[in-house]
């Protein structure tokens, strides 16, 4: 699984499958109208372990009757991060959930707030 940001934000598109098997890609077209098709949320609470401190952040996009939620999330409590992403059915709210690893992420979902190409979903509450 693969969230890609071209490096001058022409493009963004997500990717599932095996380096020479690609199973899913989403928009196909690679043009700046993806940045509409994903929306984005975040959350912080700031205050460290004494304070509950967490950070979670979602990427989403809808394709053929399926929500894709890409997800990142850090507790501060217990330090643990997790990434992956939540496959919903629109149908039958029927949810898989594909487990991300950690340490092969190259950046985070975190650093995306401040890109004003998203669409930012304030009140769209969070999941992962």
């Amino acid at each position: 699984m693969v969230l890609v940001k071209e490096k001058n934000n022409q493009y963004i598109q997500y990717r599932f499958g095996k380096k020479n098997k690609i199973e899913l890609e989403f928009p196909t077209e690679r043009n700046a109208d993806s940045w509409k098709l994903f929306s984005y949320n975040y959350y912080m609470r700031g205050g460290g372990k004494a304070n509950s401190g967490q950070e979670i952040a979602n990427m989403a996009f809808t394709q053929n009757g399926f929500q894709y939620l890409v997800y990142s999330t850090y507790f501060s409590e217990d330090e643990s991060m997790q990434t992956g992403i939540l496959i919903t059915n629109l149908a039958t709210q029927k949810r898989t959930r594909i487990k991300g690893i950690i340490k092969t992420r190259k950046e985070s979902l975190f650093y995306l707030q401040e890109n004003s190409l998203l669409k930012l979903e304030e009140d769209g509450g969070l999941d992962f």
